[in-house]
């Protein structure tokens, strides 16, 4: 083949890329595979066509006198065209089925975002109404707490100043006596005497609610000695007798024997009395009760109620009981 069929050639493949639409960049190496030459061959003979492979020139300039090749690049670009004119067209049916789909993705969003709003109001007025509601509930609860709290010191009350109630339809009335306030001041200041003055002015208070109760009808005394060992409470719900009449229980710190004979004579003379004592089977039992139960009692306190010497039916009573706590009683 003649230098001028291979630049002929070399024409036409240039011209067929660039006007047919081909993939990719063109470049020496590429057009020279294709016309089956080397690049050196082409660098030496056809160099002048670079910048029509380069698509620095336009191709029509090299087909003016190439007829027939220039006819099937002809046809070869009008089918191109035709190729690309269906392209456009169905880009152009996917563009609009895109429009309308981000034009109903738009409507969609506005009217949830409407929607959204309207309920947004909604709950905002439902919130509003809640917290309405809870700070009703609050003041509500705040009111019931003070009822609560007014019932609670209520009940305190009735029970240190004799609150009665039927147990087997016995009526049985619970004197408490509160020492806390008096043990406090001791704490504070370690003065014995104080500690015995304001002890005897309060168990003489309880002495008076006691022949209050006692000098109407029958009644039963029961005086429990608090040695700081059991829970007088316990004992009150539990305690039962077959006495007549109303049953007073008295919760009662006296640890001299002689303190108790009196206590006891100045109650009121027809009441019947009874004295019950606690007492623990070890020292190591003791330690234990009052450790979790009686923290707060002066040893002072603690001292004298382990040196009580038990009373007898000499000493004014109807009945002596002694009962053995057991840990955790």
């Amino acid at each position: 083949m003649s230098a001028k069929d291979t630049e002929k050639r070399l024409v036409r493949l240039i011209a067929e890329h660039h006007l047919g639409g081909g993939e990719g960049k063109l470049t020496i190496q590429v057009v020279s595979s294709w016309a089956g030459i080397s690049r050196q061959a082409y660098n030496k003979y056809y160099k002048h066509l670079t910048p029509y492979v380069k698509g620095a020139r336009p191709i029509e300039e090299l087909l003016t006198d190439q007829a027939d090749d220039v006819q099937g690049l002809l046809s070869k670009s009008q089918e191109r065209i035709r190729e690309l004119e269906k392209e456009v067209a169905r880009l152009h049916i996917e563009q609009e089925k895109e429009v309308e789909k981000i034009k109903d993705s738009y409507i969609t969003s506005l009217m949830n975002s409407d929607i959204s709003l309207m309920e947004a109001d909604e709950t905002r007025k439902r919130l509003q109404k809640q917290v309405l509601h809870n700070d009703k509930l609050i003041k509500d609860k705040k009111e019931c707490e003070g009822k609560l709290n007014d019932a609670i010191a209520m009940v305190a009350k009735l029970t240190q100043e004799g609150g009665a109630h039927n147990v087997d339809g016995q009526e049985v009335t619970i004197i408490d006596v509160d020492l806390n306030p008096i043990y406090r001041n001791y704490l504070k200041t370690g003065d014995r005497d104080v500690l015995e003055d304001e002890k005897d002015r309060a168990l003489a208070g309880v002495l008076k609610k006691v022949n209050k109760l006692a000098s109407v009808g029958d009644a039963h005394v029961v005086l429990y000695v608090d040695r700081f060992l059991a829970s007088f409470d316990e004992f009150a719900s539990s305690y039962r007798t077959s006495s007549k009449g109303q049953v007073i229980i008295v919760r009662l710190p006296i640890f001299s024997r002689t303190e108790l004979r009196l206590f006891a004579k100045n109650i009121y003379v027809k009441a019947t009395k009874e004295i019950w004592i606690p007492h623990c089977a070890s020292e190591t039992v003791t330690k234990a009760q009052r450790k979790f139960s009686f923290r707060d009692v002066p040893d002072v306190e603690k001292e004298a109620a382990d040196h009580l010497a038990t009373p007898s039916l000499n000493d004014g009573f109807q009945r002596v009981c002694s009962y053995e706590v057991r840990q955790g009683d």
